[in-house]
């Protein structure tokens, strides 16, 4: 018969850091209450951490007010889904004279389109096919 300490989801935590166990850093088994920092290192920590809601370093703290429309917003350029098979479609349909008209060469348009037929890829970031897709 199993009594509560045996029982698997019952934990004694006071024996529990002298017992091995996995780093999922390394991968490796380790035992020893020394991994383990203890709390009144965490406690000192969360006292030494500085607040910075309130203005001020010692005695009584007045809370900082923010205008919120002075703040910059912290916001992304919105991202540009590209379909790239469309635009190599594009591409190979496109007639010699359009391509000249978009100021690529016909060397350099011969070159992208078998660059596209051979490989399947198209780098969009090269001038004369950012003229062409434009």
């Amino acid at each position: 018969m199993l009594n509560h300490i045996d029982a698997p989801f019952a934990k004694d935590y006071q024996k529990i850091v002298y017992k091995p166990f996995i780093d999922y850093q390394t991968g490796e088994i380790r035992q020893g209450s020394y991994y383990f920092k203890p709390l009144s290192n965490t406690i000192l920590e969360y006292v030494d951490h500085p607040e910075h809601k309130f203005v001020g370093e010692i005695g009584i703290l007045a809370r900082k007010h923010t205008d919120i429309d002075d703040q910059e917003l912290d916001v992304a350029r919105p991202q540009k889904f590209i379909n790239k098979q469309e635009i190599m479609d594009n591409i190979l349909n496109m007639s010699q004279k359009q391509a000249e008209d978009l100021g690529v060469s016909r060397c350099r348009f011969q070159g992208i389109k078998n660059r596209i037929r051979e490989d399947g890829d198209l780098n969009l970031n090269i001038p004369a096919v950012r003229r062409l897709i434009n």
